[in-house]
């Protein structure tokens, strides 16, 4: 076995634990376990904290923190929610009708449209 996998076979149930207590939620509670060790993994040569367990309960906690940033930059759209996007038909009619009227202008005038 290796380091991690030691690691992970001592303290994953604490982890889990901990951070079910954190989400009340079986699934995020195994997603913050599962991040925890990768990322404890990763800093291996970077452990800070008194006790291996309070170091992966860091982790833990901060994984959860960062869960709960993301699902805040996520919202549901409503369904019933109108496409304000203008059709393909729509832009080239529409573009149809700017350069119609730019070749009516005067050169004057057209300088001016392009500069404003």
């Amino acid at each position: 076995m290796t380091d991690i996998e030691n690691l992970y076979e001592r303290y994953a149930g604490d982890v889990r634990r901990f951070a079910l207590y954190l989400c009340g939620d079986v699934v995020m509670a195994d997603e913050i376990t599962s991040d925890t060790f990768v990322r404890a993994w990763m800093a291996a040569d970077r452990i800070r904290q008194p006790t291996l367990k309070s170091y992966l309960f860091t982790i833990a906690r901060n994984a959860y923190i960062d869960l709960l940033r993301r699902a805040t930059r996520h919202t549901q759209l409503d369904e019933n929610m109108p496409d304000t996007r203008i059709s393909a038909q729509t832009q080239m009619e529409q573009s149809a009708e700017v350069r119609a009227v730019l070749r009516r202008c005067s050169n004057c005038q057209r300088w001016s449209a392009r500069h404003c």
